[in-house]
C-alpha cells in the first residue's frame, strides 16, 4: 500500500490540470484533421470514402486521453498493486494509437509520427501528474512547449527550410561532440613546464608560462561559438524579409570583418551615390556589434569590467546608429538582403576560433611575464586585429588579478579602435572610390570617438 494520502480535493486539482493540459496539447486538433485531403478510394471496406476517419480525433479525444492518464496515476498513487491494471491500460492507448498509424500508412501512405507521438506524451505526462512522480511546474512547461511545437508546425517547416542539409548536420554534428567531450576535459592548467618535463627539457624563467586549460579552453570555444550561432540564425531566419542593414548587422554579430569585406567588395558593383551610402551604412551597423558583444562577454566573464566599459561602448554604439540612420535616409535605394557566412557551428571555424583563443591566451602571458602590464596590453591589442572575442576574453579573466581593472578597460577599448582601423585598410584595398571615402571618413569618426573617451577616462 502507498503511504501517500489522496484526498478529494487533490484528486479534484489534479484532475482538473490533467483536463488542461488535454485541451492544450489537443487544441489544434480539430483544424489540423479538417485540412488534410478527403479519402477518394479506400482500401479497407469499414472506412467511408470521403470521411478521415483514420484521424487520432479531435481535442475532445485528447481531453478523455488525458483524464484517462490521469485517473492510471492516481490509481497507482493510491495502491502500487494497480500497477498490472495501468499497464493495461497502458497498452490500449498504444494499441489504438498503433492501429491508427497503421491504417494512415496504408490508406493514405503518411509516415508522420507527430500526433502519435503527442498522444504517448499525453498520455506520459498526466500519468506523472497523477501519480506525482514530477512537479506540477515541470509538467505544464513540458506541456506548453509541446503545444507550441504542435501548433507552430508550419513555421518550424519554414524555420528548418532555410537551412542546408549541410549546415543542419554540422551543427548537430558540433553540439553532440560538444556535449561529449567537454565533461571529459581536465579543467587543469598546463604549464611549460609541465610539457618540458616529460622530455627532461627545462624552460627557465618561462617554467611558470601557462599553455592551456583543456576544459575552460573548450568550454570558451562553445560559448563564442553559441554567441555567433544567435547571429547566424537571426540572418537566415530573416534573410528572405530583411533589408540589408538587418542583414548586415545581424551578419556583424558573426564576423563583423567578414561583413565589412563582403560590403567593400560589393560597392565595385553599386551605380549610384544613393547605393553607396546605404552599404557605407551597413559597414556601420556591422561593426557597430563588436561595441555589443564586448560587454555581453565581459558581462558573462567580470562584471565590473563590464561597467567599465559599457558607457564608452554605449556612446560609440548610439553615435552609429545616429550616423547610419542619417546615411540611410539620404540613400534613397532598396538592396536584397545579404548571404555571406557558413555555420560557425560547423567544427572548422570553431576549432579555428580555438587556436586564436590560445595563441592569444599564450602571447599574453608571455607578454606579461617579459614585460608587465604593458606586454599584456600589447599584445592584446596587436591580436585585435584578427578578432576582438579572443581579446575580450583574455582580458576579463587577467582583471583585476593579472592587469589593473583600468589597464584592461583602456586595453578593450583601444583594441575596438585598432580593428576599425583595420577596416579602414580592408576598405582601402578592396572598395569603390565613393564607399571608399565614405565608409572610411565615419569608421575615422566612430574611432575618434573612442579615443576621446578613452583619454577622457585617464583625466578622470
Amino acid at each position: 500500500m502507498s503511504n501517500y494520502i489522496l484526498d478529494a480535493q487533490s484528486i479534484l486539482l489534479r484532475l482538473i490540470l490533467g483536463l488542461f493540459i488535454g485541451i492544450l496539447i489537443g487544441i489544434d486538433r480539430d483544424d489540423s484533421w479538417q485540412q488534410r485531403a478527403t479519402l477518394t478510394r479506400s482500401r479497407f471496406t469499414f472506412i467511408k470514402p470521403g470521411k478521415p476517419t483514420v484521424g487520432l480525433g479531435g481535442v475532445r479525444t485528447y481531453v478523455i486521453l488525458a483524464l484517462f492518464g490521469t485517473v492510471l496515476g492516481l490509481l497507482y498513487l493510491s495502491d502500487p498493486r494497480m500497477l498490472p491494471l495501468i499497464i493495461i491500460g497502458f497498452l490500449g492507448v498504444v494499441i489504438y494509437i498503433s492501429i491508427a498509424y497503421f491504417l494512415n500508412y496504408f490508406d493514405r501512405h503518411t509516415l508522420g509520427l507527430t500526433t502519435e507521438l503527442g498522444m504517448l506524451l499525453l498520455l506520459a505526462l498526466t500519468y506523472a501528474l497523477g501519480a506525482n512522480l514530477l512537479d506540477y511546474k515541470i509538467i505544464l512547461g513540458v506541456a506548453v512547449a509541446a503545444s507550441l511545437i504542435s501548433n507552430l508546425k508550419v513555421e518550424f517547416r519554414k524555420l528548418i527550410g532555410s537551412f542546408t542539409q549541410k549546415e543542419i548536420l554540422e551543427s548537430i554534428e558540433f553540439v553532440a561532440l560538444s556535449v561529449i567531450i567537454l565533461p571529459w576535459l581536465p579543467n587543469v592548467t598546463v604549464t611549460l613546464h609541465q610539457v618540458l618535463s616529460v622530455v627532461s627539457l627545462d624552460a627557465g624563467r618561462f617554467n611558470n608560462l601557462v599553455l592551456i586549460n583543456p576544459f575552460q579552453a573548450w568550454l570558451v570555444v562553445v560559448f563564442v561559438s553559441g554567441l555567433n550561432f544567435v547571429g547566424y540564425f537571426l540572418a537566415k531566419t530573416l534573410r528572405s524579409s530583411s533589408s540589408i542593414l538587418v542583414t548586415a548587422f545581424l551578419g556583424g554579430l558573426v564576423s563583423s570583418t567578414s561583413v565589412t569585406n563582403f560590403l567593400a567588395e560589393k560597392s565595385l558593383s553599386s551605380k549610384s551615390s544613393g547605393s553607396s551610402k546605404l552599404l557605407v551604412s551597413a559597414v556601420l551597423l556591422a561593426n557597430m556589434t563588436s561595441f555589443i558583444r564586448i560587454p555581453l562577454i565581459a558581462f558573462a566573464l567580470n562584471f565590473s569590467l563590464f561597467k567599465a566599459i559599457a558607457p564608452t561602448l554605449i556612446i560609440m554604439t548610439i553615435a552609429s546608429i545616429i550616423i547610419a540612420y542619417s546615411l540611410k535616409r539620404s540613400a534613397i535605394i532598396k538592396e536584397s538582403p545579404l548571404t555571406i557566412f557558413t555555420s560557425p557551428l560547423a567544427l572548422k571555424p570553431a576549432l579555428t576560433f580555438g587556436i586564436l583563443f590560445l595563441l592569444v591566451s599564450i602571447s599574453s602571458n608571455l607578454g606579461i611575464m617579459l614585460f608587465g602590464s604593458n606586454g599584456f596590453a600589447a599584445t592584446a591589442i596587436l591580436a585585435s586585429l584578427s578578432g576582438l572575442d579572443a581579446v575580450t576574453i583574455v582580458t576579463a579573466r587577467a582583471v583585476p588579478n593579472t592587469v589593473a581593472p583600468l589597464v584592461g578597460e583602456s586595453i578593450l577599448i583601444a583594441a575596438v579602435i585598432v580593428n576599425l582601423l583595420l577596416k579602414i585598410g580592408v576598405i582601402q584595398i578592396y572598395a569603390e572610390r565613393r564607399f571608399k571615402g565614405h565608409a572610411s571618413f565615419w569608421l575615422g569618426v566612430i574611432a575618434l570617438i573612442g579615443i576621446i573617451l578613452l583619454g577622457i577616462q585617464y583625466l578622470i
